[in-house]
């Protein structure tokens, strides 16, 4: 969400610029009000990486009480999730092929159907009944997940990740 320090190598370097922080606050603040106006549940996912923890804790801040504040994922680490165009030197598809798999079940833990309640019924349009309360999962990740996200939540290839 945020921009970072790019020019360094290792991750604990890699960390969110003052810009970076503002526009993590600016975005901690939408979904703070979004929250609020919905009074829904909200569970708060993020990577491992330095950046990735440092914009969830000021999203965190901003939204106050109630968060649920997951784990840090190691499966949602930025990653090549599916085959570059124009291919990529054999190495780096080893990397891909290992990132890829941890990206999709990063994905499969986060993203699936919903199901209605035991014993719930239809109404006579044959909608399910609504539920009173939302959940939401706000996930801090990396630019390369999200897009896969993305792609997979509205079935279209992989591979059209980079286009």
């Amino acid at each position: 969400i945020g921009q970072y320090e790019e020019r360094e190598r290792e991750d604990a370097q890699r960390v969110l610029t003052p810009l970076g922080r503002e526009q993590a606050a600016a975005t901690g603040d939408r979904l703070a009000a979004i929250a609020a106006a919905t009074k829904g549940r909200v569970r708060l996912h993020t990577s491992t990486m330095t950046r990735s923890r440092q914009t969830a804790a000021i999203i965190r801040e901003k939204m106050g009480t109630g968060v649920i504040e997951m784990a840090p994922d190691p499966n949602l680490v930025e990653g090549w999730p599916a085959h570059a165009v124009p291919s990529r030197p054999r190495a780096q598809a080893e990397d891909m092929y290992r990132d890829s798999a941890r990206i999709e079940a990063a994905f499969r833990s986060l993203f699936y159907r919903g199901r209605w309640a035991r014993g719930a019924k239809a109404d006579q349009q044959g909608s399910p009944p609504r539920e009173e309360v939302h959940e939401y999962d706000v996930v801090v990740c990396h630019a390369n997940v999200i897009r896969y996200f993305a792609l997979r939540a509205l079935q279209l290839p992989p591979e059209a990740w980079l286009r």
